[in-house]
This record gives structure tokens, sequence and C-alpha cells, in this order.
């Protein structure tokens, strides 16, 4: 089986550097040409925000005719996605290859097909040796051995690659190029040792085709099933044609045997074809013309197959492209939605901070809180609808936000007009106004008032800020209002009395009163108003429960004020008055627009209180009752320079130690009449 020739050696050195060169194009041209090319890494979502704030199409990324995209990370990345998709078709293609090669190429050296007549004549009693030794034997099976061992370990290779993910996948395909290049080598060197002409038994015109198409050709059209890339396919393919078509049977004279000389000694030497062939030159024509023209539409086909399975993996090559493109692109979308959905959750989420923050300093903690919690989270949501663009635009989003603001308007007001007012006991409140404001507002600019209130008030606000017992109520025009024990009797659960009103959908209201103490007792005042009518209906109950308790020795008088709400109020009326007192010596470090010094008069009352919130529209948080009135007179009446308080006021804090008090006398305050104040003489520095 074995004809050993210099060309044989010669041609198989020839073969293996051409190999060599393919896999040198292949693995390094491509990143040469992409370094080359100096173009920019192409990102999915740069392109994908960019074309969104065009509004233009996506610009895809370039691509070399035959290597893949000019990017090589691009390149790796969708050579890596491939082998992952096409999983099933790498496998099956290599075990096609493998069991074609195994009962083809292997099976027909073994069994010693390829036997000449020659051959079979020096050992007729042999079927596979035939006179050779077991040397030449082992050297004709080691190309086959090489090749088919060369599969396997490929084979292997690429499921151990597949089983762990800390191989780059790109090598799979790397592997499948060398184990294909590796076949034709060796199989073009198995070619060439055999003998094909006249001393060949089955086909000694043609018969090397006949080897081509059934034994050596087959596996190269599983490259096709195996969805390689397009330029592995190319080089592949095209070796294999160059090695099997070219090489070889130019090197051993193949295409000889299409001569008329090589055809006319063959139908000499045949009896039969001598015969049927020589008979006439009609026949002989006939003969030599079939024998060509078979010969020839066989090469033909072959050459045709190979040229579809290039031109269907170009096909095949760029609908894979183009779907791993529109994938990426899907997932870039994807990505950018759910970023920009981030961007506005965290904007949202801002923003809903910075509103309660608001809240919270225009309202006390629990009026905040309870106006907070009846706000609806999806009617407050300023986000867009749309989340189909890539950015919230311009007048789409101007015309979305408009509404949703409107709406969140709207479910603010339901929430102010379904409002609570609390009843708070002993409560202080404290005036300052400043003196000579009047006569100053008239010589100086609007601008410069108002510049020299913000600067005073700013100062007073971080006075209240540094004590959690006051709370600022209101500045109206030159007047500071400041309650203290607010949030501390509220919190106490002493006692504690709520007005509810609700704004029914037909338009009437429903007042409700719910009242709570310590002791036990509890009750619910329900009253119903109609526009209808002047009147105010009782329609609801009212029922008061209280635990039986002893009845109480007539000889003792009761208190008046409990411990605990005592031990509540007198910190709180403290508070206000260091206060006033802080607020007085703040002052005078200001000067007015008209160059005088700033002064101020203060005067504070305790007593009972309701608070709520007043209107819907730019809403205020508001104090009601005789208290506010009270503490009003005391300040209108004081003296610049001083804090003036009242009779009830001072009952609680004359004990105090710090504070020296100076008996006013008597006060004529208008819609009160008479009533006893007295004036803040000092301060020691343990009380400030």
């Amino acid at each position: 089986t074995v004809t050993r020739s210099s060309t044989s050696n010669n041609l198989f050195c020839s073969v293996r550097v051409m190999v060599l060169y393919g896999v040198l194009v292949s693995s390094v041209a491509r990143r040469a040409l992409s370094e080359g090319s100096r173009e920019p890494r192409y990102d999915f979502e740069m392109e994908t925000r960019g074309a969104s704030k065009r509004g233009e199409p996506m610009r895809l990324p370039k691509q070399f005719f035959l290597l893949g995209f000019k990017d090589s990370r691009l390149e790796a990345e969708y050579m890596n996605d491939l082998v992952v998709v096409e999983k099933k078709s790498i496998v099956i293609g290599y075990l096609l290859c493998c069991a074609l090669v195994a009962l083809g190429i292997f099976t027909y050296d073994t069994a010693g097909i390829n036997s000449t007549a020659t051959d079979v004549l020096q050992n007729p009693d042999s079927k596979r040796d035939y006179g050779h030794s077991t040397r030449d034997t082992f050297l004709a099976m080691l190309d086959v051995v090489v090749t088919l061992g060369s599969l396997l370990l490929g084979f292997a290779a690429t499921l151990v690659i597949y089983r762990f993910d800390r191989f780059d996948k790109e090598w799979i395909v790397l592997i499948a190029e060398t184990v294909y290049l590796i076949f034709i080598v060796f199989m073009g060197w198995d070619m060439a040792k055999l003998s094909t002409g006249r001393d060949e038994l089955a086909f000694p015109v043609g018969g090397w085709v006949y080897q081509l198409a059934f034994f050596y050709l087959p596996p190269f059209i599983v490259v096709f099933f195996m969805a390689l890339p397009f330029a592995q396919t190319l080089l592949i393919v095209t070796l294999a044609v160059l090695t099997f078509f070219v090489i070889v049977p130019l090197t051993k004279g193949l295409y000889d045997q299409l001569s008329e000389s090589y055809l006319q000694e063959h139908f000499d030497q045949s009896p039969i074809l001598n015969e049927v062939c020589n008979a006439s030159a009609l026949n002989y024509a006939a003969c030599y013309e079939s024998t060509v023209l078979r010969l020839s539409l066989s090469i033909t086909v072959l050459l045709i197959i190979a040229l579809g399975i290039i031109v269907v993996s170009k096909y095949r090559d760029e609908r894979s492209r183009a779907s791993y493109l529109n994938k990426r692109v899907v997932e870039a979308q994807r990505a950018l939605v759910l970023r920009q959905k981030e961007q506005r959750e965290r904007l949202l989420t801002r923003q809903k901070k910075t509103q309660e923050d608001l809240i919270h300093s225009i309202f006390p903690k629990v009026i905040a809180e309870d106006l907070i919690a009846k706000q609806d989270p999806t009617e407050m949501d300023l986000s867009p609808s749309d989340t189909s663009g890539s950015d919230w635009g311009a007048s789409s989003s101007l015309r979305s936000f408009t509404m949703h603001a409107q709406a969140a308007e709207e479910t603010m007001g339901r929430s102010f007009r379904h409002t609570i007012a609390r009843y708070h006991y002993n409560v202080t409140i404290l005036f300052t106004d400043i003196v000579g404001f009047t006569a100053m507002s008239q010589e100086a600019a609007p601008w410069e008032v108002m510049h020299f209130l913000h600067k005073l008030f700013v100062s007073f606000d971080d006075l209240v800020s540094a004590d959690s017992q006051l709370w600022k109520v209101e500045t109206i025009g030159d007047a500071f209002m400041v309650a203290s024990g607010l949030n501390s009797l509220h919190e106490s659960s002493d006692s504690n009395r709520q007005v509810q009103f609700l704004h029914t959908e037909d338009g009437n209201e429903q007042i409700e009163l719910h009242h709570e103490t310590g002791e036990g007792s509890s009750g619910v005042l329900s009253i119903a108003t109609s526009k209808a009518s002047s009147g105010v209906a009782f329609s609801g109950r009212l029922s008061l429960c209280k635990p039986q308790e002893p009845a109480a020795d007539p000889e003792v008088e009761p208190d008046v004020v409990s411990p605990t709400r005592e031990l509540v109020t007198k910190p709180a009326a403290i508070a206000a008055l260091r206060f006033g007192v802080e607020a007085i010596a703040e002052a005078a470090n200001h000067w007015m627009p008209n160059g005088e010094r700033c002064q101020i008069r203060a005067g504070a009352h305790t007593g009972d209180v309701c608070s709520g919130v007043v209107g819907s529209r730019m809403p205020r948080y508001c104090l009601f009752g005789d208290t506010v009135n009270t503490a009003s007179r005391m300040e209108s009446s004081g003296l610049p320079g001083r804090m003036q308080i009242s009779e009830v006021t001072h009952d609680l804090v004359k004990d105090t130690e710090g504070f020296s008090w100076e008996l006013r006398g008597h006060l004529d305050l208008k819609g009160k009449g008479e009533m006893k104040s007295y004036l803040l003489e000092g301060t020691t520095k343990n009380t400030l």
C-alpha cells in the first residue's frame, strides 16, 4: 500500500507550510487589522443612548469582509456567544467527523482496500500486508491514526471547555480550526502515498476522484453543520481544495489521466475496452469523451459543493452576527431602561424626601406625619408613564410632569380637607415685635425691610431649632410667634382631644370629636352639617365611658392640675421664656435700615389652644384660642427691650431659679379687661 518517492516527502512539507500560514492568517491577522484600523471600542449602551437622543437609527459596529468585527474585543465576545449558542451543532459535528474518519479512511487503509494488482501478485495469501514489512505498514497507518487522534483530542478538549466556565469559549473555534488543518496535512500526505493509476484494482482511471468523494472530503461537509465562523470555514475549505485538487494532483500527475495518450494506453491494456473502444474511430471518440466527461463532471460537482459550503457559510455568518447584534441591542436597551428607571426612582425618592422635609419644616411632626400618611403613593408618582424613550425628554416630559403635578396638588388638597384639629393643654405662647417698625418701614425701601427681617428671623429660627420644645408657628409682619409644649404635651398621653373634619362626596361636612384621657374615659361625638340648611344636626352619638371610682371625700378638695401635666407644662414655659430672653439679646445685635439699633418687646401667656391646618391653597398650621389673644396682648402692652408675662405663666415659673420678676400691676387689656402681669427683671448665666 505504500508508494515511496521523494515527491511524497516534498509534498508533505509544502502542505504543512501552507497550513501553518493559514493558522497565522486566521488567528493573528484579525487582531492586527483591528489594531491597525484604530476603530474605537463599540459600546452598545452608549450607542443606544445616543441614537435615542438623536432620534436616528442606531449605528452598528463596522466589520471586515472576512475577519468579522473590527473591534477585536467585540469579535471575541461574539465568538464566545456563538460557541455557546451552537453547542449542539459543534458536538454533533465532531461525532460525525470522527465517525466518517473511523469508518471511512481508517477502515479503508486497515482492510487493504487500496491494493494494487502488483501487491496481490506478490503475496496472494495475505489480505493486508501484501509483502510489505511491519515498518511500512506502520508508516502507512501513521497519518490516519494521527488524524483520528487529533479529532478525538479536539472533541475532548471542547467538552472540557464547555464544562468549566473559567476557560475562554473562543478556544473552541481555534481548536476546531486546528483539528481540520491537521486533517488536511495528514490526509494530503496519505493521498500522495496511495497508488492511483493503472495498477489500482477498482478504478484505474479517476480512482483518486472516487477517494476524494467518499473518503477525504465528506468530513469537510461537517464544517457547515458545525456553524463555524465564515473566516474559519473559508480558510479550511480553501486549503482543502488547494491540497486535494491542486497540490497533490499536480504533484502526482493525476490530471494526466484525462490525456488522450493515457486513455489510449488504458484502452489497449484492457481486453474488453480494447474490443469495444478500438473497434472504430467513432467508438474510440465515444469512449474517450465519456471517460473525460465523467471524470471532469465529478471534479466539478465536488468543487461546486465546496463553493456552496463557502457561500452558505457566509450567509449563515452574516445572519448569526445580525442576530447577535440584535440581542446585544435589546440587552443594551433593557439595561438603559432599567438604569433610567433606577435613576427616576432615586430622583423620586429624593423628591419625596425633599417634600417630606419641607412638610416637617412647615408643620409639627405629628401633623406632618399625618399629612404624609394620607398621600396616595400612586397619585403622587411623578414618573412619566411612557418609558419607551431613553430620556425624560423635553415637551412630552414637561406635559407629563405638569399632569402629575396637578394630580399631586389635588391629592394634597383632599388631604388638607380631611383635617384633624388637636386640643393642647397648658401651652405657652410667646409673641415678639419690633419697636418702631412702622415708622422705619415708611423711611426704608421695601427690599431693605425684607432683607432686615430675613436676617433677624433666621437668627430667631436658629434659637427655635436649638430647643425641641419650641415650635415656630408663624411670622406676621414684624411679629414672631412661638409655641412651647405642643409636641411634649401631645406625646405625654396624659390627655388628648381631637376634632376631625370630614368632607363627604355630596358636599356635606361631618365633624367628629374624639376625647381620651389618661384616666380611662373616652367618647365620640359625631356632628353632621349640610349646605342646604344653616343649622347643625347631631346625627351621631356621644358616649362617655369611665370606670367606677371610689366615692370622693367631700372634705378633701380635689387637685386642679394633675402632676403629670404640671411636669410637662413647666419645662415648656421655661423654654419659651428662655427663647424670649435670647431673642431680645439677639435683636440688639441687628441694625434697622434707618440706622437705629433693633429693639423688640416680648409677651407670653400659658393656656389651652387648638391646633390645625387651615386652608388647602398654601395651607398654614395655626393655633386658636383665647391663650393666643392673651399672649398677643401681653406683647403689645409690653415695654421695649422687656418681656411681659401673664399671672398664669408667672405661677408656673416663679420658683424657677435664675429668673427674677417684677410685678407690673393690673393692665386694662382690650377684650380682656384687667389682668395682672409681670416684667422680667433679669436672668443669670445659668438660665441661658
